[in-house]
């Protein structure tokens, strides 16, 4: 026996096409047991209002969150079990990637203080993460050792500090590329004054160029900055130069 709903229809309150019932949602109080907008045109008004209202709509779903924190984690704990494969493959796709690192780059407080409450909850396994860590990613091991070298050598002769956090924000606002050759290299730290010529070890002072473009531009004080850290966020706002420039 065929389905009625396929035959019989009205026309779509929204965008004045006739469709059958089945393109339909029931509504038992309506004449008619169905709704006067089709899915299509109700499924767009919804979305539609969602994002005219989406801080209300977040604060609704963070509101329910941890009113419901263990239905939640249940909930998470069983959409990840059935779709891990979409979820790893997502996870590892050129675009997942740049999403994450789009997401953390605005929030180097937040994903701190997210790691500290994990390892603090989880002590046993800060050691293993960090030892896995660097088992990926070696680049990233030397660079930061490097780094913290410099740091510690920067401070002995000249003084001053940044964070990390500080540091990462500079890169970022600068697209990880390296200001010298414009290219996407593993950054190293650059005084634009030189300690060796009197620059401070400040955020001010610095520069991401790569490894090469560092050591050709050895003690010059060329400066390859075109943003001033009022438009980055960091710093005093002024960018440091030589009393020759």
């Amino acid at each position: 026996m065929q389905d009625s709903t396929l035959f019989d229809g009205k026309t779509c309150s929204k965008c004045g096409s006739w469709k059958p019932f089945a393109e339909y949602h029931k509504d038992k109080y309506k004449p008619d047991g169905y709704t006067s907008g089709c899915k299509i045109c109700r499924n767009l008004s919804t979305l539609d209002w969602f994002y005219k209202n989406q801080d209300r709509c977040n604060e609704k779903s963070k509101e329910w969150y941890y009113q419901n924190y263990d239905r939640s984690l249940k909930n998470s704990a069983n959409y990840k079990a059935t779709h891990r494969e979409t979820i790893r493959a997502d996870y590892l796709s050129s675009e997942g990637k740049a999403k994450k690192r789009q997401y953390w780059s605005t929030r180097t407080e937040k994903r701190a203080k997210v790691k500290r409450d994990f390892f603090t909850r989880h002590p046993g396994l800060a050691t293993e993460y960090q030892r896995g860590w660097r088992a990926r990613n070696p680049e990233s091991c030397r660079a930061i050792g490097r780094r913290k070298s410099h740091q510690r050598r920067a401070r002995e002769l000249a003084g001053g500090s940044y964070s990390e956090s500080d540091w990462k924000l500079l890169c970022v606002a600068y697209g990880h590329i390296c200001l010298c050759c414009k290219e996407a290299k593993v950054l190293t730290v650059d005084h634009v004054i030189p300690i060796k010529r009197g620059g401070p070890n400040t955020i001010e002072n610095l520069q991401p160029l790569c490894k090469p473009c560092n050591l050709k531009k050895g003690i010059k004080d060329t400066d390859y900055r075109w943003l001033s850290y009022d438009e980055i966020g960091i710093g005093t706002g002024a960018i440091l130069q030589s009393e020759e420039i």
